[in-house]
């Protein structure tokens, strides 16, 4: 837990004592973040791969593609039967998973197989430039209580 104290003016006072009860409380910021996160991954998987920056996933073979239609399955890279997408892109779907604990968040995908997929198809689309992005919100919102352009207001 973040304590300020100020003496002075009030509305400093109050200012700076709103900012330490948002800086205690970071639940609002990271679901916003969580939402961010989720419309990445459905470019990520919507690319093919390419939203990350790693360039297109890796083809599959036509021999793994033509079973994948002749049993009915998504032939799309890593989406035969869409767990995998919908755990990284629904937030109940089975295998989402985000979680807050004080001042961290964790999110991701319980998919067993997931920690094993090829590393030529890399699933995390999250660039350095989103994370950035990220901590500027949580300062505003910090700060000010509210992130222009999130809905968090």
């Amino acid at each position: 837990m973040i304590t300020i104290r100020v003496r002075g003016h009030v509305r400093a006072a109050n200012y700076v004592g709103a900012m330490g009860r948002r800086a205690g409380n970071l639940r609002p910021i990271f679901m916003i973040i969580q939402q961010d996160f989720r419309r990445i991954q459905r470019d990520q998987f919507a690319s093919q791969g390419r939203r990350g920056g790693g360039g297109r996933w890796k083809d599959i073979s036509d021999k793994w593609r033509n079973y994948k239609m002749s049993q009915g399955f998504d032939p799309r890279i890593l989406h035969m039967t869409h767990a995998l997408v919908d755990s990284l892109t629904k937030p109940r779907a089975r295998g989402a998973y985000f979680r807050i604990r004080g001042d961290s968040m964790a999110m991701g995908t319980t998919i067993p197989y997931a920690a094993i997929l090829d590393p030529e198809r890399p699933i995390i689309g999250v660039r350095y430039t989103d994370e950035v992005q990220w901590a500027d919100w949580m300062g505003v919102y910090i700060a000010k209580g509210y992130v222009p352009g999130t809905g968090l207001a």
